[in-house]
């Protein structure tokens, strides 16, 4: 199963992929320029890599 996370900032918003279950790898951060063309550039990274789970961080403090 091909795993990714994201972390999710105002600026920028962190990626990972993890392709064999086991070891975890950074990739390019995406630059947040506004809300559409991140939303752009997030299901772009997520067709590209054919992820099958996604794993996104909430910012400390942040509301669940």
């Amino acid at each position: 199963m091909k795993y990714a996370s994201l972390d999710v900032g105002l600026k920028r918003i962190g990626t990972a992929i993890c392709l064999d279950g086991k070891i975890v790898v950074p990739q390019d951060a995406i630059l947040r320029k506004n809300r559409n063309q991140a939303a752009r550039d997030v299901a772009a990274f997520l067709k590209t890599w054919e992820i099958e789970q996604l794993v996104v961080g909430l910012p400390k403090g942040g509301s669940s």
